[in-house]
C-alpha cells in the first residue's frame, strides 16, 4: 500500500501522468470515485475500466474513456499516448464535468435519481 500523499502532491503527480488509470471493481457504481475525480479535476486524463451506469454520469471518449478488458486498455493506452491532442481535449472536458457537476448538491440530485 502507497503512503499517504497530501492533495497538493496528489495534484501534481496526476499532471506529470499522461494518463491516470482507474483500475476499479467493476461493479454497479462503484469505483474509487475520489480517485477519478480528483484526477480529472486536476486535468488528468481518465481512463477506467467500465463498471454499470458510468455513462449515466460521462460521455464515453467525451469526458473521460472506459474499457472493459486488459486487452482494450492496452489499446486505449497506445492510442492515446499516440494522439495527444484528442487526449487533452478529452482531460480538459473531464476537468470542466468535474468543476461544474461534481458539487454536493448534484450527486446527492444524481444519486437520489439512480434509487
Amino acid at each position: 500500500m502507497h503512503p499517504f500523499v497530501d492533495m497538493e502532491l496528489l495534484a501534481r503527480e496526476f499532471n506529470k501522468s499522461r494518463i491516470t488509470l482507474g483500475l476499479n471493481s467493476p461493479v454497479r457504481m462503484y469505483s474509487s470515485h475520489r480517485r477519478m475525480f480528483n484526477a480529472m479535476a486536476s486535468g488528468a486524463f481518465f481512463l477506467i475500466r467500465y463498471f454499470p451506469g458510468l455513462e449515466t454520469m460521462f460521455k464515453q471518449r467525451e469526458e473521460l474513456v472506459w474499457f472493459e478488458t486488459l486487452e482494450e486498455c492496452v489499446e486505449e493506452v497506445g492510442y492515446y499516448l499516440d494522439h495527444v491532442e484528442e487526449r487533452e481535449k478529452i482531460a480538459c472536458a473531464g476537468r470542466e464535468w468535474v468543476l461544474t457537476e461534481h458539487t454536493w448538491a448534484r450527486r446527492v440530485q444524481f444519486m437520489l435519481e439512480k434509487l
